[in-house]
């Protein structure tokens, strides 16, 4: 499995990340840095989630077509909107896998107004 090693800005340590625990926001285990993908990183994995929607759609829907090609209309069209609500997840999870195997995901802190506002709170 192909693995990406995230460098802490704050506390400098290295930590390994696999495509399935590199979430949209991670955290240092050390020093609890929040860290978040960066733009660049998102743009493509929407691109890849549109590319691979669109794909993974029409092969689903073209399956069942021909599956239901001789049953009623109304079965057909029941099993195309199943099919677009099926393939909106699959995307996400196809675009993700794709996006991190093609280009390795980077991070970004989160803002330190969070930090900030703690501070006040206390």
């Amino acid at each position: 499995m192909k693995t990406i090693t995230i460098k802490c800005p704050h506390c400098g340590k290295e930590r390994v990340l696999g495509w399935n625990n590199a979430k949209a926001n991670i955290k240092c285990p050390h020093c609890n840095l929040k860290m978040k993908r960066d733009a660049k990183t998102e743009k493509h994995i929407k691109l890849c989630g549109l590319i691979g929607g669109l794909v993974i759609t029409f092969v689903i829907s073209l399956i069942v077509a021909i599956i239901l090609q001789n049953q009623d209309p109304k079965y057909t069209m029941i099993g195309l909107i199943l099919v677009a609500l099926a393939s909106n997840y699959l995307a996400t999870f196809v675009a993700e896998f794709i996006s991190f195997n093609v280009r390795p995901f980077t991070y970004e802190v989160v803002e330190k107004e969070d930090r900030k506002s703690q501070k006040k709170d206390k």
